[in-house]
């Protein structure tokens, strides 16, 4: 099932989208197929004071062929493009939204810390699982028309695993 493992959309981009709206226009019966969501203001306001003090100095590299490559090589076979250049960015790990900090960090894209003096799979392990707790997490169960809108700056998203089709229009906004 296509995007599946939390992400946010494109974190590989030296622009990344802000917004992302997701209209269903196709879904199986309700609780099937769902949309998985991750509040990274959550995941940030409990991390420890010594823990937010490190992620705030830090910056990540985000790569389009990071763990979640598969999805998008997936997607460009269906379209019959070829994306296999590799795209790159690097973006601070904690955004401040409204003067609110929030966890920037797509598991599905980090390839490194860019800045990071310690050991950094341990810190991208723990950082990868705890800002998908399942006290930050809401299931979405679609209905056929629903819209959902966005922030990537502030929520993962993932898609959950199901057998049958889906057919969702997105649109991200810059």
């Amino acid at each position: 099932s296509f995007g599946e493992g939390y992400h946010t959309d494109s974190q590989y981009l030296e622009n990344p989208p802000r917004y992302t709206f997701l209209q269903a226009i196709d879904v199986p019966s309700e609780g099937i197929g769902n949309t998985l969501f991750s509040n990274q203001f959550l995941a940030y306001q409990a991390l420890s004071g010594d823990l937010k003090k490190k992620i705030n100095k830090l910056k990540g590299l985000f790569s389009s062929q990071g763990k979640i490559a598969d999805t998008r090589v997936q997607r460009e076979k269906e379209h019959g493009t070829n994306g296999t250049k590799e795209i790159k960015a690097i973006h601070k790990i904690v955004q401040t939204i409204n003067g609110k900090k929030s966890i920037y960090c797509s598991p599905g894209h980090l390839i490194k810390f860019i800045n990071c003096d310690s050991n950094q799979e341990r810190l991208i392990s723990f950082l990868s699982s705890h800002q998908i707790k399942k006290e930050f997490t809401y299931s979405y169960s679609w209905k056929k028309g629903d819209i959902a809108i966005w922030s990537n700056r502030s929520m993962l998203h993932a898609a959950t695993a199901f057998n049958g089709d889906r057919k969702m229009f997105r649109i991200t906004i810059q």
